[in-house]
C-alpha cells in the first residue's frame, strides 16, 4: 500500500548449522556466562573504596551477565515458544523474537560503562564542583538515567518483528512508514550516541588518564596524588597495603606520584584503557554495518555470516570485560591468585600421594 516502504533488512533460513562462527558463539557465551558470575560475585563483596564507582562497575557486570545469559538462551531453543495464551504468545514475539531483552541489556551495560569512565574521570580531576547531582542522589540518579536511556534507546528494537495476531516471523518485508521511520532514526541514534559520541567520550577520559600518568598536565590542573579506586577492599582485606590509602601532605614532589603504587598503568582506574579499546572494536562492525544499511548502501541479512561475526565481537567484548577488572583492581587480582596458587598447591599435593 501507499503506507507501507521496504525495509532494509531480512532474514535467511540458515543450513550450514553449525559452523565455526556458531562453535565460537557458544564458547564465548559459557565462558562469559562464568566470568561475569564469578566477577559480580567478588565485586559484590567490595566494602570499601568510591561508593558511586562500585555500583557502577556492579550495574555494568551484571547487565552484561544477563545480556549473555539471554543471547545463549536464544541460541540454546532457537525456536519459536508457544503456549496457550493469546497475549503471552504477543509478548514472547514482541520482546523475546526481536532480542529487545538482549540489547536492552547490552545497552545498559555500555552506559554503565561511559558513566563509570566519567565518574572516575571527575574523582581523579576532582571536578566535585561541576557535578550536577548532589552525593548523595549521585548513584540512584546514575541508574535511573541507565535504565530510561536503555529502554528508550531499545524499544525500536520490537518493530523488526511480523507480528501476525500471535505468531511472528524474523523481519516483516514492508512496514508502515511511520514505524519504518522511527526504526532509521533509531539506528541513526544508535550510531551517533552509543558508537561516536561515547566512543570519542571515552577516547577522551583516556587521553586525560594518560596525560595524568606521564605527568604531562597543566599546573592549572589539580589532579589527586593517587587512584583512590586501587582502596576497593574484599570484606576481609588480602593484604594491608590495599586498604584505603592515606593522603599526602602538600608538600609531595610532582615527579614521585607516578612512582606511587597508585599511580602506575596497572591502577584501578586504568581499567578505561582496555575497557574503551574493547568497546569501540566490539562496536564498530555491528553499529557501522547497521548504519549503512540505513543508508541504503546494503541490506541487513539477519542470520547471515556478516550479522553474526557481529554478535561474536559483542560477545567477545562482554567476555573481555571481567577480565579486564580482574586484572586491574588491585584486591579482585590478589584473591585470584591466591586461589590459583592453592588449588595448583593442593593438585601437585594429590599427585604427590601414593
Amino acid at each position: 500500500s501507499g503506507m507501507e516502504s521496504k525495509t532494509f533488512w531480512m532474514c535467511i533460513t540458515r543450513k550450514n548449522w553449525p559452523d565455526p562462527i556458531d562453535f565460537g558463539v557458544y564458547i564465548l557465551e559459557c565462558t562469559g556466562i562464568l566470568l561475569n558470575t564469578l566477577t559480580l560475585v567478588l565485586i559484590s563483596k567490595k566494602h570499601s573504596g568510591p561508593r558511586v564507582s562500585l555500583i557502577l562497575l556492579r550495574g555494568m557486570i551484571a547487565s552484561y551477565l544477563i545480556s549473555v545469559i539471554v543471547n545463549f538462551m536464544s541460541d540454546v531453543y532457537p525456536y519459536n515458544l508457544r503456549t496457550q495464551n493469546y497475549h503471552f504468545n504477543r509478548l514472547i514475539c514482541i520482546f523475546w523474537k526481536s532480542r529487545f531483552l538482549y540489547w536492552i541489556f547490552d545497552v545498559m551495560a555500555g552506559i554503565f560503562m561511559a558513566l563509570f569512565a566519567v565518574d572516575r574521570y571527575a574523582c581523579l580531576a576532582q571536578l566535585d564542583r561541576f557535578r550536577i547531582t548532589a552525593p548523595e542522589y549521585r548513584s540512584a540518579s546514575y541508574v535511573i538515567f541507565v535504565v530510561v536511556s536503555a529502554l528508550f534507546l531499545s524499544l525500536p528494537q520490537i518493530l523488526t518483528v511480523n507480528l501476525r495476531e500471535d505468531r511472528c516471523d524474523c523481519a516483516p518485508i514492508r512496514v508502515s512508514i511511520p514505524f519504518l521511520s522511527l526504526v532509521y532514526a533509531h539506528v541513526y541514534v544508535w550510531f551517533s550516541l552509543l558508537f561516536v559520541f561515547q566512543g570519542s567520550l571515552m577516547g577522551f577520559i583516556c587521553v586525560q588518564l594518560i596525560n595524568w600518568k606521564l605527568n604531562r598536565l597543566s599546573a592549572n590542573y589539580t589532579w589527586r596524588l593517587e587512584d583512590d579506586l586501587n582502596g576497593m577492599t574484599l570484606k576481609q582485606p588480602v593484604v594491608p597495603h590495599l586498604r584505603k590509602p592515606q593522603r599526602k601532605k602538600k608538600g609531595t614532589v610532582a615527579s614521585s606520584i607516578c612512582d606511587a603504587k597508585g599511580h602506575k598503568w596497572t591502577s584501578a582506574s586504568f581499567c578505561i584503557l582496555p575497557l574503551t579499546l574493547s568497546y569501540v572494536l566490539a562496536m564498530v562492525y555491528d553499529s557501522t554495518y547497521q548504519f549503512l544499511c540505513a543508508l541504503g548502501l546494503t541490506t541487513y541479512i539477519i542470520s547471515s555470516e556478516e550479522q553474526r561475526v557481529g554478535d561474536l565481537l559483542l560477545l567477545t567484548h562482554s567476555t573481555a570485560v571481567p577480565l579486564i577488572i580482574c586484572f586491574y583492581i588491585p584486591s579482585l587480582r590478589v584473591f585470584l591468585k591466591r586461589q590459583l596458587k592453592r588449588a595448583v598447591k593442593k593438585k601437585k599435593a594429590g599427585s604427590t600421594v601414593p
